[in-house]
């Protein structure tokens, strides 16, 4: 993959998540990664839904993942150039 996209930090990162974090799993890829919301220019995660989520909640991040991806498309083909041409 020439990007990883990553919806919170603690699945990135977090100690608190400890093996199971993508930069503990993967390090020599740590490079690839980047938050999701990284696209917006926030170091933020977006929300989980879960399993118990009410159907406006799942409405809202699908809205604003749609959203995100679709402003900022030249973004993330910037990240993916950059990582293919290295």
């Amino acid at each position: 993959a020439a990007v990883i996209l990553v919806m919170d930090r603690k699945v990135l990162d977090s100690p608190d998540y400890g093996p199971a974090s993508l930069v503990m799993q993967f390090p020599l890829y740590r490079h690839k990664m980047h938050l999701f919301l990284e696209l917006e220019g926030t170091e933020e995660g977006i929300e989980d839904c879960g399993p118990d989520a009410e159907e406006a909640q799942y409405s809202f991040v699908n809205s604003r993942i749609y959203r995100t991806v679709c402003e900022r498309l030249d973004t993330l083909v910037r990240w993916a150039s950059r990582e293919v041409s290295q």
